[in-house]
């Protein structure tokens, strides 16, 4: 199942820099999500003014990455930070789903609860329904609460486990 919630950092790194600093190499316009050089690195000075990150497929969801001093940033995570002057505590989600809809009218702070409220359909080699799987000749409908999952049945088929 993929969901749309981005870590804080693309990649695990405690180097925190400072929301100041960054502004001052990134420029940020939080309604419409996007992000703007200032200052780029010393060996593409060409870039300055133009829009920063390049699209990159992250588990299964395609987003505007920014690299900047060797750090990888999903880009709703800094307009995220800008907007709110803080670092994100928790996951940042996109409301609909469309991870590179990055104004901050689609964004929010969420736990992974919260989350998976917009999660999208799954899409596998079976094609099955949300909350139905296949064990050997019949379909086994179950559902998740609170983090605990229900197991409601086994069917023979995917019309009958799934109304389970």
């Amino acid at each position: 199942v993929q969901t749309c919630a981005l870590p804080i950092y693309i990649e695990v790194d405690q180097r925190k820099p400072s929301l100041d600093y960054l502004r001052t190499r990134i420029s940020i316009d939080a309604n419409t999500g996007e992000c703007l050089w200032i200052d780029p690195t010393k060996y593409h000075k060409d870039l300055i003014g133009k829009p920063a990150g390049s699209l990159k497929n992250y588990r299964g969801d395609r987003r505007i990455i920014i690299q900047i001093d060797g750090i990888k940033y999903a880009r709703a995570v800094l307009v995220w930070a800008f907007a709110n002057n803080r670092w994100p505590v928790k996951l940042i989600d996109h409301i609909d789903g469309n991870t590179l809809d990055d104004r901050l009218c689609n964004i929010r702070e969420a736990n992974t609860h919260q989350n998976s409220w917009n999660i999208r359909r799954r899409s596998d080699k079976y094609d099955l329904p949300m909350g139905v799987r296949r064990m050997n000749a019949v379909y086994q409908a179950r559902i998740a609460h609170h983090g605990k999952t229900i197991y409601l049945g086994v069917d023979h088929t995917i019309e009958a486990a799934h109304s389970a």
